[in-house]
């Protein structure tokens, strides 16, 4: 029997970014809860990620997001973005809807769903997963904040991903006027999700197995090898066959370090995400990957 195994990550480069970015950002504009906002979020990239995974050429992006918040912690966002070398139109848009909600002083929760859509020309693998549901838990600790969040990604496929951060923000003081200051907030990731696996296997036909079997040895008893077997006009050859299996494995860890000047009701925001792959991700390698995002958010 001879085997092959063929090894992919089902939805590498859906770009669930949208969902994903640092939307936290709207949160520190966002001081009265008592009244309704709208924050719109503009994004360039150098290269598109996937929980700190990236094709093998580089796809950098444009990205605008509008997200309209509510008091009760009910917000709805439309988003699109285009990648920079590749088409001439759009390459993803996206509609969703979430909801926010403190379970004590210093214990948030979120619930949220995202439905994109591709275009046909899309270089991504739109096919699979089209839509997305999280969850997440967020503590406050003295120094530090903790994240929990859960992503589901189903569509034509289905895969779980799951993602640990810490994070800490340091006020570097003001800039121009006790109006504004800059803050950095380095985190750290783990994220584990979902790998499917595709083997192939070729098998002997019966028929030619036989012949070798006699070849061999021309008195071997087929009878008591083949137990009920008769000459069926199976052809030579081989037959394929696949098989696919899922498994769960640590795909990333993530570094990121994002430099932000911060007024009333906007934020500018450079930063810089070190991504090295899990040892089970196919293609990982001891070398992380960059990715360096400038974005800008305006708050109404």
């Amino acid at each position: 029997m001879k085997y092959l195994a063929i090894n992919y990550l089902a939805i590498t480069f859906l770009l669930c970014f949208v969902a994903h970015t640092s939307y936290a950002v709207t949160d520190s504009l966002q001081t009265d809860t008592t009244k309704t906002t709208l924050t719109l979020a503009s994004v360039y990239s150098s290269n598109a990620n996937y929980y700190g995974q990236a094709a093998s050429d580089k796809l950098p992006y444009a990205l605008l997001n509008a997200t309209v918040r509510f008091p009760k912690g009910f917000s709805l966002s439309a988003g699109t973005y285009k990648l920079v070398n590749y088409g001439s139109g759009l390459s993803e848009g996206d509609v969703g809807a979430g909801y926010d909600f403190n379970l004590s002083k210093k214990l948030a929760a979120s619930v949220g769903y995202t439905r994109s859509f591709f275009p046909k020309n899309s270089p991504l693998i739109q096919a699979a997963n089209e839509n997305s549901a999280s969850a997440a838990l967020g503590y406050s600790w003295k120094w530090l904040k903790t994240n929990l969040s859960a992503d589901y990604a189903f569509g034509k496929e289905s895969d779980l991903f799951v993602t640990f951060s810490n994070s800490k923000e340091i006020s570097l003081g003001s800039l121009f006027s006790e109006n504004d200051y800059v803050s950095l907030e380095p985190a750290f990731e783990l994220v584990g999700g979902t790998q499917n696996t595709i083997t192939q296997y070729q098998t002997e036909s019966r028929a030619k197995r036989i012949r070798q079997i006699l070849q061999d040895n021309p008195l071997a008893n087929i009878g008591d090898l083949f137990p009920g077997y008769k000459e069926d006009g199976t052809p030579d050859g081989t037959t394929t066959t696949e098989v696919k299996t899922t498994s769960f494995d640590l795909l990333t860890y993530n570094l990121k370090l994002p430099l932000a000047y911060n007024r009333a009701n906007y934020v500018v925001e450079a930063s810089c995400q070190l991504s090295l792959l899990g040892k089970k991700v196919e293609g990982a390698s001891s070398k992380p990957r960059s990715f360096y995002n400038l974005s800008v958010y305006y708050q109404f």
